[in-house]
């Protein structure tokens, strides 16, 4: 059995605040998104394994089922709660910016400036990649190198969110490196169009919610 290390107190806030304590099972299986009692479950059931990627707030129902080993019916696999996972968290940051109020107007679209402040209230290891990448393409090595803790796999994980978001993509020709995409480069400019105290309360809508 794996020794069990406290998780740190900022990947802590990270998993609560992304995921508001809602379930991701719940919200995954049943479209329930009320705050739940629960715990944050270690995927791999690894406990000594405290990256982000790794973790996801449950509910205490779900978190006795997905820790309980089965012989007969199917339980939930890492690859499902982690989609049922990237799809609450886009959801509670989709309404977190909804609930600033309406946007500035300037020449980019409504879809556009919301794209942009999703971008600017990511987690910084996901801004750090794009930043990364927009000073020119590099390898998943190069991008880990830059960006603590220099953990090779959980810069995969990293890397694939702004992959996901369509903002990087992998090198056509040259498959070993990313690039920033023209939907990326447009999100920065975008960004940079935006008045810092429209960032500067979608920012706060995201990472310090009443509920949390």
């Amino acid at each position: 059995m794996a020794t069990r290390i406290a998780i740190p107190d900022d990947t802590v806030t990270e998993v609560l605040v992304r995921s508001r304590r809602r379930c991701c099972l719940c919200s995954g299986l049943q479209g329930d998104i009320e705050i739940k009692q629960g715990q944050i479950a270690h995927l791999d059931r690894d406990a000594s394994s405290n990256r982000p990627d790794n973790l996801a707030f449950l509910c205490l129902p779900h978190h006795d089922v997905y820790d309980s080993r089965t012989s007969q019916s199917k339980g939930f696999t890492i690859d499902e709660v982690k989609i049922y996972r990237a799809e609450l968290y886009a959801r509670m940051q989709h309404l977190a910016l909804k609930a600033v109020g309406s946007l500035p107007s300037l020449a980019p679209s409504a879809d556009e400036q919301q794209e942009a402040l999703q971008f600017h209230t990511s987690t910084h290891r996901t801004r750090s990649v794009v930043l990364s990448v927009a000073t020119g393409p590099k390898t998943l090595e190069q991008i880990n190198s830059e960006i603590p803790p220099s953990d090779i796999a959980w810069t995969r994980a990293i890397v694939a969110e702004p992959v996901e978001f369509g903002w990087i993509r992998r090198t056509p020709g040259l498959y070993s490196q990313f690039e920033l995409t023209l939907n990326g480069r447009r999100m920065l400019e975008v960004l940079s169009q935006l008045p810092e105290d429209a960032k500067n309360r979608a920012w706060l809508a995201v990472w310090r919610p009443q509920d949390v």
